[in-house]
This record gives C-alpha cells, sequence and structure tokens, in this order.
C-alpha cells in the first residue's frame, strides 16, 4: 500500500475481507500457472508463510493485514478527525508500524502453486500534490490511475519482516483444490479483464465489477472468489458521511487522478488548505455526501475476532481493537466473524513466537 508524507511529517494514503457450513462446490478452472500467473507465482514464497508449516498435501488461502499504529476511527465526525489527526501527524507512526493506512495481501497454496498479490497505488506522492492544491482530505475518496499489483517477489521488505516477527493479523483458511483454482482464476480475470481494473486505484471501486479497487477490496475479491469469509466481508464496510470542512474543489488537476468532487460542487468550491482541513470541527460543517467504503478498523477487528478463544489472551492484537461502544457495524462484524471461525473443526495459532497466525482447517 503506498503512503503518502505532508512536510516531511503528515503522511496520507487512500484506501483502497465464507461459506456456510456447507462447501460450495465450485469447478475447477485454469489449473496449470499461465503467463500471466508467472509473475505472482515464480518467487519464493515469504518466511511469513513458511513458517506456518502448512501441510503441502492440503489447499490454503491466506490472507495478511498490517494495521496502522493507532486505530483510525470512522465512526463519527468528531472522533475521525482526532484519530486522522494523531494517525497522520505522529512523526513516529509510520516508522513503527510501517504503513500510514494498514495494508491487505492474499497469498494461495493450490497444490504445486504457492502465490500471493495485493493491490497498490497512488505513488509519486500524488496526495500530497492534491493537499498542497487545495483538495483537503479528497484524496481518500479519489481514483489513481497508477495503480498495479504487487507481484509475489515485489512486496515491501519491511512489511513481510513485521509480518514474520508477528506484527500483523495473519490467517490461513483450508479450502477445497476447487475453491482454490477459482482464486486463481478470479486474478487471471482481473489481470486480463479489458477495463485494466488493476491500474485504477480507489477505495470506493469495485474490484468484483473490474471497476478497480484499494489493497482491502481487492484481497476481499480474491477471498470471496475462493468461496471465502462471503457472510463476513459485508461487514467491512461502513457508510462514511463527507462533511463539507473535509473537501476542498481548486480549480487545478491533479496528475494520474480523479478527483473526488460531492455531487454539488458549489458546497466546497476552491481550495482548502491541510491546515483547515484538519483544523475544522467537521461536524458543525453540511454532509455533502455519503459514500460506502471499507474501513480498516472493521477488517482488523472482524480478524482478530476469529482468534478468540485460541490465541492467548494477552495478545496485542484484542487490545488494538476498538471498544464496540455501541457501533453496530463494529459488533456486527465481531460477531459474524467469529461464528465464521467456529465452523471449522480445526482452529489453532502456527508459529505461535513468530508469525502468530490464526489456522482454519477441515479436519
Amino acid at each position: 500500500m503506498s503512503w503518502l508524507s505532508l512536510a516531511g511529517v503528515v503522511g496520507l494514503a487512500v484506501l483502497g475481507a465464507c461459506s456456510s457450513n456447507a462447501i460450495e462446490q465450485l469447478p475447477v478452472v485454469e489449473p496449470g500457472r499461465t503467463d500471466v500467473l508467472a509473475p505472482y507465482e515464480e518467487a519464493d514464497w515469504p518466511a511469513y508463510l513458511k513458517q506456518l508449516g502448512l501441510p503441502r498435501s492440503r489447499d490454503y488461502v491466506t490472507v495478511a493485514f498490517l494495521p496502522t499504529r493507532y486505530p483510525f476511527d470512522l465512526r463519527n465526525a468528531q472522533v475521525a478527525r482526532a484519530s486522522l489527526v494523531r494517525g497522520l501527524t505522529d512523526p513516529t507512526a509510520e516508522i513503527e508500524a510501517d504503513t500510514k493506512i494498514g495494508h491487505a495481501i492474499v497469498g494461495w497454496q493450490c497444490g504445486a502453486h504457492r502465490g500471493m498479490a495485493s493491490m497498490t497505488g497512488a505513488g509519486d506522492n500524488v496526495g500530497q500534490t492534491m493537499m498542497a492544491q487545495g483538495w483537503g482530505f479528497a484524496p481518500f475518496f479519489s481514483t489513481f490511475t497508477d495503480g498495479s499489483l504487487y507481484p509475489e517477489g515485489g512486496h515491501r521488505r519491511d512489511h513481510m519482516e513485521r509480518l514474520a516477527s508477528g506484527g500483523g493479523v495473519v490467517t490461513a483458511i483450508e479450502v477445497g483444490r476447487a475453491e482454490c483454482e477459482n482464486l486463481r482464476a478470479a486474478l487471471t480475470r482481473f489481470l486480463t479483464h479489458p477495463n485494466q481494473p488493476q491500474t485504477r486505484y480507489s477505495m470506493l471501486l469495485d474490484p468484483g465489477r473490474f471497476e478497480g479497487g484499494g489493497c482491502i477490496s481487492f484481497a476481499a475479491y480474491l477471498l470471496n472468489a475462493a468461496g471465502v469469509m462471503r457472510e463476513v466481508t459485508p461487514h467491512f464496510r461502513r457508510e462514511i458521511p463527507i462533511h463539507a470542512g473535509m473537501i476542498g474543489v481548486p480549480a487545478v488537476r491533479p496528475p494520474v487522478a480523479e478527483p473526488y468532487v460531492p455531487p454539488d460542487p458549489s458546497c466546497c468550491a476552491g481550495p482548502r488548505s491541510v491546515f483547515s482541513a484538519m483544523s475544522t470541527d467537521w461536524g458543525e460543517t453540511p454532509v455533502v455526501d455519503r459514500v460506502s467504503s471499507l474501513d480498516n478498523e472493521l477488517i482488523f477487528a472482524g480478524l482478530v475476532e476469529m482468534r478468540r478463544g485460541v490465541a492467548p489472551g494477552d495478545d496485542w492484537r484484542f487490545a488494538r481493537v476498538l471498544a464496540s461502544d455501541g457501533d453496530a457495524p463494529l459488533i456486527a462484524v465481531k460477531a459474524t466473524s467469529l461464528r465464521f471461525a467456529q465452523q471449522y473443526p480445526v482452529r489453532r495459532i502456527a508459529d505461535p513466537g513468530g508469525t502468530a497466525a490464526l489456522v482454519l482447517e477441515r479436519r
């Protein structure tokens, strides 16, 4: 996941997660490795996955999530602004967490084929450029046309090291061969679709419709293609009200970006500086739009809740989850995620001293 710096201190990036008790029987599609898939399967699996010791006689899909140091709490305008200011202005936040906003990676072990992929975009400080031009927090909701997928061997080394040492949330889920091959076929379709969705990076676009996507929505697309977490991923979404105090609409247009503009641009006409966007009480300004987006804190809470009753009680991940405090989306994602995990006869923690991954198995 790309991250952006502001004045050397402030960073900004743009966001871009199961089956029922009966296992869905899917056709085996494209079991060989095509040239399209080769970049995502030709390198060696990273240490954080090899350390799990998953039996090669069985098939798995994996999802790894790297959270930010501080939660981004999007429950209402007041707490959202406070948490964003805290996370984006603390100069140690990215150093300690290796990410300003989080990142999601999907891996797979399908017979002889092992691979991994994730989506990235908004590079070359385009978000910083937009903020300097007066777009406020519009980059969070914009589309960037420099999107791409990380191949298996192209992921950031610091992310791989952090996952291997237990700094993320890693889940490995056993699937059938047909389900696993369906993931690989879905990745092939995404990469070869005429819309070129991998080039359009946005938290608001749907990979399933080949519009584009972000790292979290792309991960959800692959997991769902394998029949995994289908009843969970809808709960990763949150409706986000966009307040006038968050957004500017200057005349100048940034490179490699399709800036977010409210339905009625006159509400926010003219530039809005970063200082203004951060210091304004958003709740005191009118709501100019509402969007549905995947929420990093909901995916983190769901993945962590799957570990309940298996991971040690002092696992740092439990303390990092936001308190529910009556928040309906957070309550729902935790309940649905735990039910999903409890369907599996085997729940165990693999590599407890390192990756500390939750493994869900059928037997």
